[in-house]
């Protein structure tokens, strides 16, 4: 039975190699000349909302693909999120709660609760598309026309914010010791003023990690 579970929820991939992002489209009718702290304002991952939302994801880790449907509870002014996922057939494959600093694995499958630094690293991604790093008043502007890149370094670190001429953060990454990846945002729809994206990709490549959200739906606590 265990085997069984195993198979179903990450099935081998035919390829070791994990698959590149398709070209990231940014919108070319208007001007990207937004003020930072007006970008910032607008970015759904620093609202005083507490989000609810379902998603379809992908994880792709090695040879192995992990398809889920994951139940997100995210509290950005408390700087937390806890993602339960799913499978297709409702068996909880883990329970992963994340703040700035740490992560409380609180359930999972045998397969993945031994894995413990395969769940760090989940963790840690998901704090990249959620939590941190965050755009900031001392970043560094570059401008094009349709698109303006956010960027600074710390240390050995550096990080980038590309928002597009709409105000949307479309995608941001990172290279240092921490490790190299990238997030792209695409598709952002309209949702009671605030606007989200549809569609969030990140390559992980230090940690051969892919991840791929579709958003489902969308709700608030009030």
């Amino acid at each position: 039975m265990r085997w069984l579970v195993w198979a179903i929820t990450l099935p081998v991939l035919a390829c070791g190699c994990l698959p590149t992002f398709p070209p990231q489209q940014l919108p070319e009718d208007c001007r990207a000349d937004q003020e930072l702290n007006e970008l910032v304002a607008a970015d759904w991952r620093q609202q005083q909302h507490i989000w609810r939302l379902r998603q379809t994801a992908l994880f792709e880790f090695g040879y192995r693909k992990l398809a889920m449907e994951c139940f997100l509870r995210f509290d950005p002014a408390a700087g937390e999120l806890r993602m339960v996922a799913m499978n297709e057939l409702g068996l909880v494959i883990f329970d992963l709660q994340v703040t700035h600093d740490g992560e409380i694995l609180h359930r999972a499958i045998p397969q993945l609760k031994k894995r413990e630094k395969l769940m760090t690293d989940i963790a840690g991604n998901l704090r990249r598309i959620f939590l941190m790093p965050l755009p900031c008043a001392d970043d560094r502007l570059e401008h094009q026309d349709y698109a303006q890149t956010f960027s600074r370094t710390s240390g050995q670190e550096s990080t980038q914010f590309v928002y597009d001429c709409e105000g949307n953060l479309r995608q941001s990454s990172g290279d240092g010791p921490s490790g190299r990846w990238r997030i792209l945002y695409n598709r952002y729809v309209d949702w009671n003023g605030i606007r989200l994206p549809n569609q969030t990709l990140l390559s992980d490549a230090s940690h051969r990690i892919n991840m791929s959200f579709e958003l489902k739906e969308v709700k608030q606590e009030s």
